[in-house]
């Protein structure tokens, strides 16, 4: 009874009653609900987020830029954008934008 009782006032209150968090976060949970709390990094973010793949990039790649019209492999060099390149698992993106449009 008691069970079900905190069950409709989760349902009620909006509290994920399942709460994933990505690599490196872990789940907490508190009067105002659940989030992933960062274990190495000082970060919180909502439960259940989808994650996105991870950019892989060939060749002399020294940093990852993520910018409106995309995720990219970047060469820099004092400060300045040498070349710029896509993922080379690109259909591996397409199929987590097809999944989850809002992603952005």
């Amino acid at each position: 009874m008691i069970s079900m009782l905190l069950l409709s006032v989760a349902f009620c209150n909006g509290v994920p009653l399942y709460c994933k968090c990505w690599e490196g976060y872990r789940a907490q949970y508190g009067k105002d609900g659940a989030q992933c709390f960062g274990i190495r990094l000082m970060h919180i973010m909502p439960c259940n987020v989808p994650q996105p793949p991870r950019c892989i990039c060939s060749g002399s790649v020294n940093n990852i830029l993520k910018d409106g019209t995309g995720t990219w492999c970047t060469t820099y060099k004092k400060g300045h954008e040498l070349r710029r390149w896509p993922c080379e698992n690109t259909k591996e993106w397409d199929d987590f934008f097809k999944k989850h449009p809002d992603f952005n």
